[in-house]
């Protein structure tokens, strides 16, 4: 560090309670969010409806098509996703192969619901284990139970050792099996039914419990009849080896057609449900609601906090069926909220809704709206959605920008901030961070703050305030970090930089703009600062009053 000496040389020379229902969600805000390119098929794939699925885990995303049985594997460098591996069906014939899958740290499950090894159209599920970089095949599975049209396969997830199916077509109602991995083997541990009529299974959700061997599944039957005709409902299953608890859930006010639990999602103590034909001022809309419970109780109970619906600001929704919570993502307490039928301001070519925890208490809060760039009249994007961190991934299969409904991902970073309709040359998030201690002036402890967030080509603007009036601030900026106390002050940047700002005036305040260079090397780019300012409040041998430290990141 250069000595404290120099450092004050320079300076002396610059001298209330409400219902569930009511919860706030937030105004109706399109995010300048960063949109990559989207991913299309190439002309080997024409109008396979290329995004009929998605799921993402870190930096792999996989996609599904309803036509031609076929799943492409993704891996992102960067801000760039490229094709790895595309799955083909083990079983020939058209049989669904991608129309449902997901992903987790060590298996992809895919479901073909048409497939005929067990019946016709009793449906299978073909894993693949990581290996090498590689999605390599494990095992294929079929129903215990089968039944003509039982679609086995028809939804699924999968997590650690843990694998839900469901077959909303078996039985009289549906049916939900649980696999458990043992031994490089996948074994069948339980299987629920339901003897009244519904589709049990048209929706799943497992969760491994950290620390034990057992599982938490959720199970949406959207077309269960208690409470109305097609009202809905879930099923709850706390799982063990050879035992599991079992748990039914419906809506608050169960309404006939409303398909409570066309969608669900779980992260052991949110349990979010779709129903996909709520109605709202007289429309199909959709509605989503949330519950919380006590984290993975094996005797599961959950109350209802918060029922989400469409952000219109007032402004008539428009679109026979707006399709809200027709997919759903939740990771790392943000949610995502598809609504593929939704007017994004000219054509109904879909939207997604994302929510943020609720800072203030249980459920959420808007985060923003996003629309796919160029969209179409029947894109329907969002009608997958999936969620890993601050990455979105948004499937629009009906998208004909490289040909008829070839189909289209939509890669979104959350943590992003760009200029509208630009592409994205970072692939980190701007921050603007606080970190050691300030020294108390006339006016209490001066700050230092961004008004706006470092991103590539854009102007960001560093204000110090709670200064003395007269005082002549002295920015001191670079990019190692330190602590060394000196004389009272505590130097808190070591490769010094010096920027002299305004004089302060009567408010107290004074900004200085810094342009970052547009430039992709800048991105992750990281920039201390600290700001000095001679104060007789000040107190000590130099009467020097300080700021904290700010620690820029330049990122979207």
């Amino acid at each position: 560090m250069k000595r404290p000496r120099l450092l004050l040389a320079a300076l002396a020379l610059a001298c209330v309670a409400t219902s569930p229902s009511a919860l706030a969600q937030g105004p109706c805000v399109t995010q300048g969010w960063c949109h990559f390119d989207a991913l299309r098929p190439d002309a080997a794939l024409q109008g396979t409806l290329f995004g009929w699925t998605v799921d993402v885990l870190g930096d792999t995303l996989v996609v599904g098509s309803l036509i031609g049985d076929h799943v492409s594997v993704y891996e992102r460098s960067g801000s760039t996703w490229s094709l790895v591996q595309v799955l083909e069906d083990p079983t020939p014939g058209d049989n669904r192969f991608g129309a449902n899958l997901a992903l987790s740290a060590d298996f992809l499950a895919v479901g073909a619901h048409l497939d005929d090894t067990a019946g016709p159209n009793a449906g299978a599920v073909h894993v693949y284990r990581r290996e090498n970089g590689l999605m390599q095949f494990d095992a294929t599975l079929v129903s215990t139970t089968p039944a003509g049209n039982g679609h086995f396969g028809r939804a699924l997830d999968v997590d650690g050792i843990w694998l839900a199916v469901g077959a909303p077509g078996e039985a009289s109602g549906g049916r939900v099996h649980v696999h458990m991995r043992t031994f490089a083997w996948w074994f069948e541990l339980t299987g629920l039914g339901t003897a009244t009529s519904g589709a049990l299974g048209s929706s799943v959700v497992v969760n491994q419990i950290p620390g034990l061997t057992a599982a938490q599944i959720v199970a949406g039957d959207p077309g269960c009849d208690e409470g109305g005709v097609d009202a809905g409902r879930v099923s709850i299953l706390h799982v063990r080896p050879f035992a599991y608890v079992h748990e039914m859930l419906q809506a608050p006010t169960p309404t006939a057609g409303d398909q409570f639990g066309y969608q669900v999602e779980f992260d052991g103590t949110t349990l979010v449900v779709a129903s996909i034909d709520a109605q709202l001022g007289g429309l199909d809309v959709g509605a989503v609601d949330v519950f919380e419970g006590l984290p993975y109780d094996p005797n599961p109970e959950f109350d209802h906090v918060q029922r989400l619906t469409p952000c219109s600001d007032g402004a008539a929704l428009v679109g026979p069926s707006i399709a809200f919570g027709f997919a759903l993502a939740l990771d790392d307490g943000r949610l995502a909220v598809g609504a593929p039928g939704r007017d994004n301001g000219s054509t109904l070519g879909g939207a997604v809704e994302v929510f943020r925890p609720n800072p203030f208490g249980s459920g959420f809060t808007r985060d923003g709206l996003v629309f796919a760039s160029g969209a179409a009249e029947d894109d329907e994007f969002g009608w997958s959605v999936g969620l890993s961190g601050d990455t979105l991934v948004a499937s629009a299969w009906g998208d004909d920008g490289a040909g008829p409904n070839y189909g289209a991902v939509y890669p979104v970073s959350l943590a992003s901030k760009s200029v509208a309709g630009g592409a994205c040359p970072c692939d980190c998030l701007a921050r603007a961070e606080h970190y050691g201690v300030g020294k108390p002036s006339t006016n209490g402890v001066p700050t230092i703050e961004a008004l706006s967030l470092p991103v590539p080509g854009e102007t960001t603007t560093v204000r110090v305030a709670d200064a003395f009036v007269g005082a002549t601030p002295v920015v001191v900026w670079g990019l190692v970090p330190t602590s060394v106390a000196f004389e009272g002050l505590t130097f808190l940047v070591e490769d010094l930089h010096f920027v002299t700002l305004p004089t302060i005036g009567v408010t107290g305040q004074v900004g200085v703009a810094w342009k970052v260079p547009a430039a992709p090397q800048s991105c992750g780019l990281v920039v201390h600062a600290q700001a000095f300012m001679f104060d007789p409040g000040a107190g000590g041998p130099f009467s020097l009053a300080h700021t904290d430290g700010l620690r820029l990141v330049v990122g979207y």
